[in-house]
């Protein structure tokens, strides 16, 4: 018994520094003097200051079991089930009606229809309520420097986090995002923070944390600059018919999809690049074409299912808008 109750003891000793390791510091890592070198350089920061800054950021293991697992994987049933919930749509219809005269001045403005609007707030953070536990510099430093398979795009996103802190004289330690680093109502990435984050309240500040006038305006920019939304188009349409066996999945152009037999509805010219893709529910394979704007929805996020989740969200808050 005693030896039992040793080992017990033991197990849990090591623990700590084994298996159940949470969090590692970044102090005295290569790789981060090497960042911070290139942050003095190119960008003027104090190198004492990032030293100080960096010696009180964690590197967190379970951020990177998480990228590599995204709940964009699952099947579209059980994705549609996470965002098309009675209470998610009740408070996009809520936000709607607080945030009209935005969201019908973005639309005027940009030309982006405000059920889109409605569909990325609600699946990004629902409606502002969800933006995120974990500490923005805390998540890209992570990705940057223990993420090999796409540390060169976190290194970009985590020297553009602190150059937009610094800049909006941000507290780059007391900011929380999503688990990828994203940021605010819409989760911004900080690139996109810089690029297209704009100060649709005319307050002299950009503040996509706590302001969703200017989360409007932002998303609404984003999407017709980033996306090149087409004003007036649609954004996809289901298909009555199972996929022609001698034609692939992907991008195509309405006259191919048409040669090969299928029925489109859409008027865009035969030129038109599309894309073809299936969703499954309910062990139902279902067939659909995305048309341009369906291709600036995936510039937000490139997952398909993302994408349909952000426009049948929107149809149900927005039902003027499909």
């Amino acid at each position: 018994m005693r030896t039992i109750k040793l080992l017990i003891t033991l197990c849990f000793f090591y623990m700590p520094f084994t298996l159940a390791e949470e969090v590692t510091s970044t102090d005295a890592r290569e790789d981060v003097q090497t960042f911070i070198t290139m942050m003095v350089e190119k960008h003027d920061f104090e190198r004492e200051e990032l030293l100080t800054l960096f010696s009180k950021v964690h590197l967190k293991p379970r951020i990177v079991s998480t990228i590599k697992n995204p709940k964009e994987k699952a099947d579209w049933g059980s994705y549609q089930r996470l965002f098309l919930q009675s209470d998610r749509i009740q408070e996009g219809k809520d936000f709607a009606v607080e945030h009209a005269e935005t969201l019908a001045r973005a639309e005027k403005e940009f030309g982006i229809p405000k059920g889109v609007i409605l569909g990325i707030l609600g699946v990004e953070t629902f409606y502002g309520s969800r933006q995120g536990n974990h500490r923005v510099i805390d998540a890209l430093s992570t990705l940057a420097f223990n993420y090999k398979n796409r540390a060169k795009f976190f290194r970009s996103e985590l020297e553009a986090y602190l150059v937009m802190t610094k800049n909006n004289h941000l507290d780059p330690l007391s900011i929380k995002g999503s688990y990828a680093g994203a940021m605010g109502y819409p989760q911004f990435m900080p690139s996109s923070y810089l690029d297209y984050a704009i100060d649709y309240t005319h307050s002299g500040d950009i503040d996509l944390i706590h302001n969703p006038i200017d989360a409007i305006g932002s998303i609404a920019n984003y999407l017709k600059k980033r996306g090149h939304w087409k004003t007036g188009q649609a954004v996809l349409e289901r298909l009555n018919q199972q996929k022609p066996e001698n034609l692939a999945l992907g991008k195509h152009t309405l006259k191919t999809l048409r040669e090969h037999g299928l029925t489109i509805q859409s008027s865009l010219p035969d030129e038109t690049s599309v894309t073809l893709f299936e969703v499954t529910q309910n062990d139902v394979c279902d067939l659909y074409v995305g048309f341009p704007n369906f291709k600036a929805i995936l510039s937000y996020n490139p997952r398909t299912n993302y994408a349909m989740a952000v426009y049948h969200l929107g149809v149900k808050v927005d039902d003027t808008w499909q």
